[in-house]
């Protein structure tokens, strides 16, 4: 298949693919032959055929206008001029010298959590192969322009499926909340980032729901109680998650604050405050330690 006809196609299923998200880009025009000219130029090396024909289709592509989750790729005219795009890519690329696919790659775009990029060192057929490099300087590799494309419609088809089982297993929390046995004093509640657990506390026991279980398995009404943690040495008021939904903190009325292990119970240092990023809600509900059971 030519390669315009392989992008097209790419392009087609991934705009179907962030239909379903409503993340359905604003239309862009093809580049001018003046514009991929002036590209060939500074990278004085021919454009790649695939992202050729992706410029030619569509210059510039990112899934929402100002906030690219999935795709995001720049317009053959940023990519050529001092645009602060361009000096911050020039920053990243200092920041570890140690990344070979960074230090000699062509960027193309940026994410929220990664850069993209055409590999030099991937070069075959007059192709380039695509890598992203996220936060961490993790790399993963596209064969060329129209493959990325491709990996890009399964992310956003997995992002959907994540989105769906964070609101199916919150939903189930606040059942769970609101058919709670009531008890004496005020409990607080809150659901991990990634909806997959619900961290409640009872006094000075912080007690940990597996929402995963019931929502993964066989849809049960059942969120069973995984561990807890008893006679917690602060007097905890407000519980929350990191961001990344591994650890649960507890925190007392002066900000003091404990931290401990979603998987495990154990304790962890606390992490930073802006790695705490779940809403904390105020119930005044419990539920049972050995599980809960909806009616």
């Amino acid at each position: 298949m030519a390669p315009t006809d392989r992008v097209a196609a790419a392009l087609a299923d991934l705009d179907r693919a962030l239909g379903e998200l409503r993340r359905r880009p604003k239309p862009r025009k093809p580049a001018t032959a003046a514009a991929l000219a002036k590209l060939e130029a500074a990278w004085a090396r021919p454009l790649p055929p695939t992202y050729r024909a992706l410029l030619e289709l569509r210059d510039g592509f990112a899934d929402k206008a100002n906030d690219p989750e999935v795709i995001g790729l720049f317009s053959a005219g940023e990519l050529v001029a001092k645009s602060p795009v361009m000096r911050e890519a020039a920053e990243w690329k200092q920041a570890d010298p140690d990344c070979v696919e960074a230090k000699r790659g062509l960027v193309i775009g940026r994410t929220l959590d990664a850069w993209t990029l055409l590999d030099p060192g991937s070069a075959r057929g007059g192709e380039l192969g695509v890598v992203t490099i996220d936060s961490e300087y993790e790399v993963v590799k596209a064969a060329d322009v129209a493959a990325y494309l491709a990996a890009c419609a399964v992310s956003a088809r997995a992002l959907k499926t994540s989105n769906e089982f964070v609101k199916a297993t919150k939903q189930r929390a606040q059942e769970i909340e609101q058919q709670g046995a009531q008890i004496m004093g005020v409990t607080t509640s809150a659901v991990s980032p990634d909806g997959r657990v619900l961290a409640v506390l009872w006094g000075n026991s912080l007690n940990v729901f597996d929402l995963a279980a019931a929502v993964e398995r066989d849809r049960s009404r059942y969120a069973p109680c995984t561990h807890w943690v008893d006679a917690i040495a602060i007097a905890p008021v407000r519980v929350a998650f990191s961001t990344d939904s591994a650890l649960v903190v507890c925190i007392a009325d002066d900000g003091v604050a404990v931290a401990f292990d979603v998987k495990t119970g154990e304790p962890r240092p606390v992490p930073a405050a802006q790695a705490i990023g779940a809403t904390v809600k105020i119930s005044n509900r419990f539920n049972r330690r050995d599980g809960i059971r909806l009616p």
